[in-house]
């Protein structure tokens, strides 16, 4: 009876350990008002997009201090109708919508909406 509660102890150890150690860390936004291009969406792109998105083979390099004027060049950005920029379409629905959380496309969109501005 005792080596069984010193199993079932020993278990529940290792329950609690591998719950924590299995968490993933997701970059959550520090504002809700404005929304900082380099605070917010550049540390968003460093922990979601640079693996791929780093200047090598596949297009956009989202490395910082490139990131901003890429987005703007290539055509990902359209402040005049949010939506349809390719960065949100790509978050919300498209190719990279694996990549993102809904808070963060949330996040996108509302930057977009609110000029897209490299602060």
């Amino acid at each position: 009876m005792k080596n069984c509660n010193q199993i079932l102890k020993l278990l529940s150890v290792l329950v609690v350990v591998v719950a924590f150690t299995s968490c993933k860390k997701e970059y959550v936004p520090a504002v809700v008002g404005t929304i900082s291009y380099e605070a917010d969406m550049q540390p968003f792109f460093d922990s979601k997009c640079i693996k791929c998105h780093n200047g090598s083979s596949i297009p956009l390099n989202l490395q910082a201090p490139d990131s901003y004027n890429n987005l703007n060049t290539g055509g990902y950005i359209d402040v005049a109708t949010p939506t349809n920029s390719k960065l949100y379409q790509k978050l919300s629905g498209g190719s990279m919508e694996v990549n993102s959380t809904s808070s963060l496309t949330a996040m996108t969109l509302l930057w977009i909406e609110q000029g897209a501005l490299n602060n």
